[in-house]
């Protein structure tokens, strides 16, 4: 009898590939927002497997094969890519995030431009305090995926990647704080996140704390501490202040 390998033909390619593409779609478009991006390792996926169809031996099913071979994709596309598109991947879920923060749901030409230009000035300071595996894990929360996802599509343990969510997180806000209080709100909005922390059910600062972020100086591990305890008062960068799903 002749084994699965030896019978396919490109007539089965073919179908496969008609059959499985809404759902590879479907699986990259979940964890990739830009449209362009998503395209092209869409099309990524089918080119490998033109070319890995031929020594497929049908040790897993089809379908399992090249959904595989679409999370090594992903998984290449952040780290190898993440230096060339991470400006971009990042500037569109920033620039939506804005715009969710001010209720604008159709800026206009003007607002979306100041936007862009908030969320280009914003990645460039989170890229400045934060490693590149950091500015993926951020990129990926903000898309919406757990932990596991990630650790999923980086190839790390969902508890290495909660760490590189957290470190860059911390080191964003205390970096904000000192080099760039704007994106925070300014200092009164700072000042302001502190009354409401001392009347809330929070954790209060301690006075080094509370120091260290009115003078906008101090011990980095101070700063990052401080400033996780006031980041759900700032009312902004939403993915800072939300704790991560799981």
């Amino acid at each position: 009898m002749n084994s699965v390998w030896e019978t396919r033909t490109a007539a089965s390619l073919d179908d496969l590939a008609i059959r499985i593409r809404p759902t590879i779609e479907r699986y990259v478009g979940k964890r990739v927002r830009n449209v362009d991006h998503r395209d092209e390792i869409v099309s990524r996926v089918f080119e490998a497997l033109t070319r890995s169809w031929p020594s497929f031996r049908g040790e897993c099913p089809p379908d399992a094969y090249v959904v595989r071979i679409a999370s090594n994709a992903l998984k290449n596309y952040y780290e190898r890519d993440l230096a060339r598109h991470s400006r971009q991947i990042s500037l569109d879920i920033w620039c939506e995030e804005f715009c969710l923060q001010q209720n604008t749901a159709s800026p206009g030409p003007d607002v979306e431009v100041h936007q862009r230009d908030e969320a280009e000035g914003l990645i460039r300071e989170m890229q400045k305090v934060c490693s590149p595996i950091e500015c993926a894990v951020v990129e990926l929360v903000y898309q919406g995926n757990t932990m596991d996802e990630i650790a999923t599509l980086l190839a790390l343990n969902a508890a290495t990647v909660r760490s590189h969510f957290l470190r860059g997180r911390e080191r964003l806000l205390a970096h904000l704080l000192v080099e760039a209080p704007d994106y925070l709100g300014g200092m009164d909005a700072v000042r302001g996140a502190i009354r409401r922390l001392e009347t809330g059910a929070g954790t209060d600062l301690s006075k080094e704390e509370a120091e260290a972020v009115l003078l906008r100086k101090g011990p980095a591990v101070t700063l990052r501490k401080a400033m996780l305890k006031l980041a759900p008062y700032l009312g902004v960068i939403a993915l800072i202040a939300l704790e991560v799903r799981r």
